[in-house]
């Protein structure tokens, strides 16, 4: 569970990415979103950086449906390129719009589905489940259903995923890194 803004959220999901790159066939690893849904329009949706993130929110929750098999690499742009200077709607989308292109994401779709219902009722499916888990914080990770509270480097994550697995793949024994993110904390 994240936030799009949320800095100790995003340095998660750049963990997360190599156990991804290593897992993400044999594991389900997903993004949801922490934002409160009121009604049902954009301007409904309160994420706690801002109306920017609302609407990044959106953004990256649609790309995930549409485009999953590029999801992480989207996120990864984003956080490198967009993260660090677009802190308005506008700039947000801006940036959003030239990292979706270079990865050949159909903007059109992903405006029409971050911008009407279908965006909306996604990210009310990721308040329901964050409520239903009490999750208030960027980030949380759970790992079937138990959340995690061990380290925050690439190979602390991939240990944990495979302890879970009945009969851990082989990818399970590639050593990813173990150096931990500069920072911790989370926002909420």
């Amino acid at each position: 569970y994240v936030m799009a803004y949320c800095p100790y959220g995003t340095q998660a999901e750049t963990v997360m990415k190599p156990v991804v790159d290593l897992l993400g066939s044999k594991a389900d690893i997903r993004i949801r979103y922490l934002t409160s849904v009121t009604g049902t329009t954009v301007d409904s949706v309160q994420s706690l950086h801002g109306p920017f993130e609302a609407e990044e929110d959106l953004r990256q929750v649609c790309i995930q449906k549409y485009y999953p098999g590029i999801f992480w690499s989207y996120l990864t742009r984003f956080n490198s390129q967009c993260y660090p200077t677009s802190h308005t709607s506008a700039t947000a989308s801006t940036c959003s719009h030239t990292v979706m292109s270079a990865l050949g994401i159909t903007a059109a779709t992903i405006d029409t589905c971050s911008t009407g219902s279908e965006g909306i009722g996604l990210l009310r499916t990721d308040q329901l489940s964050s409520a239903a888990k009490g999750v208030n914080a960027s980030p949380t990770l759970f790992i079937k259903g138990t959340k995690y509270t061990g380290g925050m480097s690439p190979n602390a994550y991939k240990q944990a995923i495979c302890k879970a697995f009945i009969t851990a793949p082989t990818e399970c024994q590639t050593a990813l890194s173990s150096t931990a993110t500069g920072a911790t904390g989370s926002c909420g």
